[in-house]
């Protein structure tokens, strides 16, 4: 039996987000806890853009994605502050 076309394609969009959601885990767990600098153009911070870039495609309403991204843009905390 035939899968109707919104049927293939709702499949098709749940698999492919399944999967960038994967891709996006094992990209940030190359990154240090510590922190990275996005101003400075080093291996972690093209990773970070990175993941950015793919939030960027997969969620359109930039404050949705502020709230929803799994890339914290605030500085790390200051030790002895």
């Amino acid at each position: 039996m035939a899968k109707s076309k919104k049927q293939f394609y709702q499949q098709l969009i749940h698999h492919n987000l399944k999967e960038t959601y994967h891709r996006i885990e094992d990209l940030i767990a190359t990154l240090p806890t510590t922190g990275v600098d996005i101003d400075i153009d080093t291996p972690d911070s093209r990773t970070v853009r990175n993941v950015m870039a793919i939030e960027e495609e997969w969620i359109v309403d930039p404050q949705l994605r502020a709230e929803m991204s799994m890339i914290d843009l605030q500085p790390p905390p200051r030790h002895g502050a």
